[in-house]
């Protein structure tokens, strides 16, 4: 049981008291700053790996593409492939599942 009279230094076990637990609100205030921190941390570096990850293949992707526009033998190759998938219905269908038709 608490005693409110105060003692011999002017305070009371409940001014006591409840300074401790003013003092763990504080430290449990702090982890809680501590938590939030470490996940936006986590989050901010996810989204930049993401983004270092994703450039060079996008990079490659944008080669590839510029590639196939200006090379003309590509361009042979794939119209050659159409027009033999005009007589054959199943090249035709795995062209059409790989976007070439």
């Amino acid at each position: 049981m608490l005693n409110f009279a105060p003692k011999s230094g002017g305070r009371s076990e409940f001014c006591i008291e409840f300074q401790r637990m003013n003092e763990q609100f504080d430290r449990f205030w702090n982890l809680m700053l501590v938590i939030v921190a470490g996940i936006m941390g986590l989050i901010g570096f996810v989204i930049w790996d993401r983004k270092t990850a994703l450039r060079p293949l996008e990079r490659r992707v944008a080669l590839l593409e510029e590639q196939r526009d200006t090379d003309p033998q590509i361009t042979r190759v794939v119209s050659a492939l159409r027009e033999y998938a005009q007589s054959n219905d199943q090249f035709a269908d795995a062209l059409r599942r790989s976007s070439l038709l």
